[in-house]
């Protein structure tokens, strides 16, 4: 979107606000804050940035749009519980699922990947009992910033709440926080960037994004937990996948969306093998 001579001087929020009436301004705030609003090509976090004619704005408003729950992504359904494909853009939230739904675990709005629902209580305190025995095996993909040199490794350390950005909660290493364990291991190399599989011996918030970052490679797309990438590649998303679940006699998948192995093409990361 170009801006006219009319709307010079506008903020930055004010000229979304305008072209994306549909759009609250918290969410406007929120696409701001995590990068993906460019004025003149180049990344503007700041909503009260003032605007000049000429300036040419461009906003992902697919990523910050309302998703709605889709029974044609259910993946597999029981009569003790269903899971769910989740696209990037749906909030785990109980008003975002059919009301006999019950959230057994979370996964962030613009990652992608397996969701488990209960149908019941029994089910649900099952669930409940072995994630916390840490017989829940969970597999995610992520597309990392930079060429890892290591071709796999441990990290193990305690992540608690350390600040804010955005008026949304940042979470690193800390002494007081909870344990945090995650294994990972290189799938492929590719221009500037690296595929890697992670297995997360626990589920704490943010746990793989704060992990990866902590290493020096950031999660493609994420905004919130890095800043500068060496990858230059245009990314239209967050790149983290939930790929599978498995537990007792079950072993669920999801299937890597179009959008992400359209990045990986365009990285020229190999999917085999995944």
């Amino acid at each position: 979107m170009k801006v006219s001579k009319s709307e010079e001087g506008m903020t930055l929020l004010q000229f979304l606000s305008k072209h994306y009436p549909d759009l609250s301004k918290r969410k406007l705030k929120e696409g701001i804050d995590e990068g993906t609003c460019l004025v003149n090509n180049r990344i503007l976090r700041k909503g009260s940035a003032p605007l000049f004619s000429g300036d040419q704005v461009t906003f992902n408003i697919a990523k910050h749009q309302d998703v709605a729950f889709d029974s044609g992504r259910v993946l597999f359904d029981s009569v003790d519980f269903l899971a769910y494909n989740k696209p990037a853009g749906l909030v785990c939230s109980l008003e975002n699922f059919p009301a006999d739904l019950r959230l057994i675990h979370r996964l962030d709005r613009m990652t992608t990947g397996v969701l488990l629902l209960a149908k019941n209580s029994l089910f649900f305190e099952r669930m409940i009992a072995l994630f916390k025995l840490r017989q829940v095996k969970k597999t995610y993909l992520a597309v990392v910033d930079g060429i890892m040199s290591e071709e796999a490794g441990m990290i193990e350390n305690r992540l608690a709440k350390i600040g804010e950005r955005g008026g949304r909660p940042i979470w690193g290493s800390s002494p007081d926080g909870e344990m945090a364990i995650t294994e990972w291991e290189v799938v492929s190399h590719g221009n500037a960037a690296t595929l890697v599989r992670c297995f997360p011996i626990t589920g704490r918030t943010h746990q793989l994004r704060v992990h990866l970052s902590e290493l020096g490679h950031p999660i493609l797309g994420d905004r919130h937990y890095g800043d500068r990438f060496h990858c230059q590649a245009k990314i239209s998303s967050m790149l983290l996948h939930a790929r599978k679940i498995a537990f007792e006699e079950f072993d669920i998948q999801a299937p890597i969306p179009d959008e992400f192995r359209q990045q990986l093409e365009q990285l020229r990361l190999s999917t085999h093998p995944l």
